[in-house]
């Protein structure tokens, strides 16, 4: 979302839904991962190339990273019923290190917080290190419960060699995620539709700031097979730009949950679905509709109220796993919330999260929350 440069959206405080474990940060309403009760393999795979140095200038990725193993389930906390998770941690610039080998995930923040800036953007590389430490002899079955979580800000400089390690992801049962922080919404096709073909997600990030919010992302989707099955990709987070597929004339049906008078920008292309019909309601009335193809169209919309808006994209004949994206930006400032643990209410999908005025305006800025980190609210 280059067209603006706006804060990010997060999500809506709510002081009647706390997180577990006596958590002071508040579960941002209707946003939940299924479950969280641990068994996974995981791994951290966090750029350390030199443009890091501008796009990323703070280490808010790194934060972000350590998000992850927030969630995460430690030894000591694999109690009734949760199993302890293990974590890897990887760097990639020129080449791939391993910084923290599969182990506790309480033992992996140090690994985390001394990544620093080396070289060039071999993504690949990471993906393929992360690999062979899920799979390595001793750690238990791979398929289902393992998981590949990569942070950067470019394009791998070998994408066949990419699609193919992300493939052998798959083949081995592990979902991969990414998130791309750059300032334009289109990846390489292959790239996308493979991260989307292992279960994961595929978000490009609009800004450093936004890091976090695509942790929230991929833990609503589900970090592993096991977390959440189908996936949940419906949901639409201000400051990503989100990949879905898309076949014949079928409508995809994406929700955003704004507050009254809330301005929001949609943005919407079609990277290889060919034409599109975009129609964006709040209820019943239209606020916006249009068409768009191979260039990005934006749909500036005024929410009447608070509740559900809907992004409605229909194509016309697409091919099977044809591919487009949606992105949505906010002028309502970011609040301090995250992910809950079970079902939405309704037992329905998740809807996208918007801000709170019920507890304090200016609470929790983004920046705040990702020094702060996410306390330990399994």
């Amino acid at each position: 979302m280059h067209f603006i440069t706006l804060l990010a959206l997060f999500g809506t405080l709510s002081t009647s839904h706390l997180l577990p474990r006596a958590s002071s940060t508040p579960q941002c309403v209707g946003l939940s991962a299924e479950s969280n009760n641990g068994d996974r393999k995981m791994a951290i795979v966090i750029d350390a190339s030199g443009s890091m140095t501008t796009n990323d200038p703070t280490n808010l990725r790194l934060a972000a990273g350590k998000s992850v193993l927030d969630w995460l389930i430690t030894k000591s906390e694999a109690t009734g019923g949760k199993k302890q998770d293990y974590v890897t941690v990887i760097e990639f610039s020129d080449k791939a290190t391993l910084d923290y080998s599969l182990g506790d995930p309480a033992n992996a923040y140090d690994a985390v917080a001394g990544i620093r800036i080396t070289g060039g953007t071999y993504i690949a590389s990471g993906v393929e290190m992360a690999i062979a430490q899920l799979t390595a002899s001793g750690t238990g079955n791979t398929a289902d419960r393992s998981g590949i979580v990569v942070f950067t800000d470019g394009e791998d400089s070998y994408p066949n060699l990419l699609v193919d390690q992300i493939n052998n992801a798959t083949k081995a049962g592990i979902r991969v995620s990414f998130g791309y922080l750059t300032s334009s919404i289109y990846q390489d096709t292959k790239v996308q539709g493979a991260i989307m073909n292992s279960g994961g997600a595929f978000f490009t990030i609009s800004a450093a700031k936004d890091s976090n919010t695509f942790i929230n992302g991929i833990l609503v989707n589900g970090l592993t097979k096991q977390d959440n099955p189908n996936g949940d990709n419906s949901v639409l987070l201000s400051g990503l730009d989100a990949s879905h597929y898309i076949a014949g004339s079928e409508t995809q049906n994406l929700k955003y949950n704004a507050r009254k008078s809330e301005v929001l920008i949609f943005t919407v292309q079609s990277v290889d679905a060919g034409n599109l019909d975009v129609q964006i309601k709040s209820g019943k009335k239209v606020l916006a509709s249009g068409h768009t193809s191979y260039s990005y169209k934006t749909f500036s919309v005024t929410s009447p109220g608070d509740g559900e808006i809907s992004v409605d994209v229909t194509a016309k004949n697409a091919p099977k796993n044809s591919i487009f994206i949606v992105g949505v930006d906010s002028n309502l400032p970011t609040q301090n919330c995250t992910v809950g643990i079970g079902k939405p209410g309704g037992g329905g999908r998740n809807k996208a999260a918007t801000i709170g005025g019920g507890v304090g305006g200016g609470l929790g800025a983004l920046g705040l929350m990702l020094v702060g980190g996410y306390y330990l609210w399994k």
